[in-house]
């Protein structure tokens, strides 16, 4: 048997201290609660990568530097009976990411299909966690991460922690020979286009029961 030998804590005592760090900082009480179970989550699963290692480089510091607005103000931007889009204002992803997934939920036990989106948002965690609130309640999710992406978003992020002295690491072939001077490669545009398109025709056209006299 192996000794484990590395210091650790109780997840009571690791989900109490993110809590009170993050209301600290400003993110409301039930909020607070959602961003450390996430992050808990995360390893939990042993996906130490997306879990309490990121809270204070991903999180605190990012606050602290008025990159992440700490109080999530969410905008519906455009909703429909199967799609929405969110506006989160450079909130707390998994805050716009726990409504997001909410409202899908719904809309899919309602019309059998949807799709929300969400903007302006950040960092979110694990996917697992939010394809995990549909399964556990029957439905099947697909998280699509960025395919949505325009030529310069990640670059525009990645330039943002940067020059804000924040401990980023250069994106993994994006530039051409990593270096970051260079307009960076699209190489994902093809596969976003079908991936949407195949959803749309398949998930929304053929599978959505509609109201012609509904539509405008």
């Amino acid at each position: 048997m192996i000794t484990e030998t590395r210091p650790y804590m109780s997840w009571d005592m690791a989900g109490s201290f993110m809590t009170q760090a993050f209301m600290k900082l400003g993110v409301p009480e039930e909020d607070a609660k959602i961003c450390a179970d996430v992050l808990m989550e995360s390893d939990r699963r042993g996906i130490e990568s997306h879990g309490v290692n990121r809270f204070k480089p991903i999180y605190v510091d990012r606050i602290k530097k008025g990159i992440l607005n700490p109080v999530t103000k969410i905008d519906i931007l455009r909703e429909y009976p199967t799609t929405a889009v969110l506006d989160a204002n450079d909130g707390m992803g998994m805050v716009a990411s726990k409504q997001a997934m909410d409202m899908a939920i719904e809309k899919a036990k309602k019309y059998g299909t949807a799709c929300v989106a969400v903007r302006n948002s950040s960092h979110y965690g694990i996917a697992g966690y939010w394809a995990s609130m549909a399964t556990d309640q029957g439905r099947q999710v697909f998280i699509t991460g960025h395919a949505e992406y325009d030529a310069d978003t990640l670059e525009r992020e990645y330039l943002r922690d940067k020059n804000a002295g924040l401990p980023i690491e250069m994106p993994k072939n994006y530039y051409p020979d990593d270096d970051d001077t260079q307009p960076p490669r699209v190489t994902w545009r093809g596969h976003a286009n079908l991936l949407y398109s195949n959803w749309l025709n398949y998930f929304v056209y053929q599978n959505t029961p509609y109201d012609l006299s509904e539509i405008r």
